[in-house]
């Protein structure tokens, strides 16, 4: 019995140690996928000081051909939304 008690001490600290190890490798995987959806999320572009424009409705301007004089837009910043008004265009 006292051959099992020592036995079952020693492996003890296995199983434990395992599911240490698996839970590090999760976390860095999880924080390189982090590190990637922040990579494409347009709030980074957002966070650089550029802007996402779109109609009230929530389409995206994605160019001047998209929008007509009185048109309201919203613009999305770094720290909130603009409400605006486009009083004209001019095309590239």
């Amino acid at each position: 019995v006292a051959q099992l008690r020592d036995r079952l001490a020693s492996l003890a600290p296995r199983p434990q140690a395992g599911i240490a190890r698996r839970l590090g490798h999760d976390a860095l995987r999880l924080r390189a996928l982090a590190r990637s959806l922040e990579a494409v999320s347009p709030l980074a572009t957002v966070a650089r000081g550029y802007a996402i424009v779109r109609h009230d409705s929530g389409r995206v301007v994605r160019s001047v051909l998209d929008t007509a004089p009185g048109d309201a837009l919203e613009a999305r910043v770094t720290d909130g939304w603009l409400k605006l008004r486009v009083e004209g265009s001019r095309p590239e």
